[in-house]
């Protein structure tokens, strides 16, 4: 599934705006730092492929159930990682006695690399030893036909490297040798013996995301047209999250959505669309349930920004933004879209004009679902006449002149304004005074 980097920045999937920690950082449980960077290159690849997208869900369910924890302390991941990344070379090219001088010089001369070479062929040993027995059980349990297949493979390689450990008289010419077979001969193994461990931390990371954070596996839909149902749907980084669903099937291919300032329009828009983009990572998604058709992309424009060096204003950058999004699902794209006060950087006339042409134009493709949210509540009437378009809205209150909101969503339109109270609140007014 394609995600531009404008929607990745606007879901702070990788990091907020302000530079704390963005989705993935939350959900990455990883024991290692490999582990990490498989878990991003993962969230970095969203997959548009139903079957591939099982294949995740079926190696994470069957982890949870399971209780499987990493096969091997930490610390001595990172140790042969950085044994096995080091260009530091004490290897010698040369045979018989030569090599054997070669030997000698190394371990007199040059004891830290020795000492080097030693601790990593050692450390990789142990690796190995805590894999072995790991794997076996794994294949014992009768994992999805996917997690299988990589762990049989990872056991071969494994076994292969161990079978070249054979012992050789001197201990410093094992060493050597060894380090050799390890970081030379058989480098391209060892790598890739450790990236299907880091990826196995990686999923172990997204099991463990799935158990601490109460995320449910969704379910996928095949239609002809593009699904999203949902219940319960909730924003990561809340920690009372007020749960609200999502409609869009059948006829229906837009959400209208209205409501006072900090209702909870953009959290809600956010909450649903990180829920469709875990859900094609194969994990699970903040959600009491989840049906979805597989997408081709996710567009969102939460918080447009204008381009001075390119001499865009703001409202010259909402048009752009609109115009790729527009194209990609002219192209055909079976994509989710999500504006969030579309066309908020003109005047009142121009924005409700060309709210209304583009919500109109993005209602009548059937391969493309979309939410609008606006504060125009006055383009409600000329968008009635739509089919395709469903009304929801968040309200608020006041009391004792403050404003406050439920956070609960509804059908409907709301033409609730709180803009003066919030200024009040706030006490700009007697500032000004």
């Amino acid at each position: 599934m394609f995600v531009d980097a404008k929607t990745r920045r606007d879901l702070e999937l990788f990091r907020t705006r302000s530079g704390t920690q963005g989705v993935v950082d939350i959900l990455d449980l990883a024991v290692t730092s490999g582990g990490s960077r498989a878990l991003r290159t993962r969230f970095e690849s969203p997959s548009s492929d139903p079957v591939l997208i099982r294949q995740v869900q079926d190696t994470i369910r069957f982890l949870l159930t399971e209780g499987l924890s990493f096969p091997a302390p930490p610390p001595l991941v990172e140790e042969v990682t950085r044994y096995l990344d080091s260009s530091w070379d004490v290897g010698s090219n040369r045979r018989g006695l030569g090599y054997l001088l070669d030997v000698i010089v190394v371990r007199l001369r040059y004891r830290e690399l020795f000492r080097f070479a030693r601790e990593g062929v050692k450390a990789s040993g142990l690796l190995f030893e805590h894999l072995v027995p790991f794997l076996e059980d794994l294949l014992s349990r009768d994992p999805p036909e996917a997690l299988r297949g990589r762990a049989e493979a990872l056991l071969d390689s494994i076994r292969q490297l161990q079978g070249k450990r054979e012992r050789v008289p001197h201990r410093a010419t094992w060493v050597l040798h060894q380090d050799r077979h390890l970081r030379k001969a058989s480098m391209g193994i060892f790598r890739q013996i450790m990236e299907t461990l880091f990826d196995l931390d990686a999923m172990m990371a997204m099991a463990e995301g799935m158990k601490r954070f109460g995320l449910v596996f969704p379910e996928w839909v095949e239609s002809s047209v593009p699904v999203l149902e949902g219940e319960g749907i909730f924003h990561l980084f809340l920690q009372d999250p007020v749960r609200n669903p999502v409609t869009l099937t059948g006829h229906e291919t837009l959400i209208f959505l209205t409501g006072p300032n900090m209702a909870g329009k953009t959290t809600y828009l956010k909450a649903v669309s990180i829920s469709v983009f875990l859900a094609h990572v194969g994990m699970g998604v903040p959600a009491k349930r989840l049906r979805l058709t597989p997408l081709d992309a996710l567009f969102s424009t939460l918080a447009p920004e204008e381009n001075i060096r390119e001499g865009l204003s703001y409202f010259m950058a909402e048009v752009r933004r609109v115009r790729e999004v527009a194209e990609a699902v002219a192209g055909g794209m079976r994509a989710l879209v999500v504006f969030d006060e579309v066309f908020r950087g003109t005047n009142v006339k121009d924005a409700f004009d060309a709210s209304q042409l583009v919500i109109r134009g993005f209602a009548k493709h059937p391969q493309c679902r979309s939410l609008f949210s606006s504060h125009l509540v006055e383009l409600a009437e000329p968008l009635a006449q739509e089919p395709g378009i469903r009304f929801t809205c968040f309200e608020g209150r006041l009391r004792d002149g403050r404003a406050v909101y439920d956070f609960l969503l509804k059908e409907g339109v709301s033409d609730q304004r709180f803009g003066l109270h919030l200024l009040e609140q706030e006490g700009v007014p007697q500032l000004l005074s």
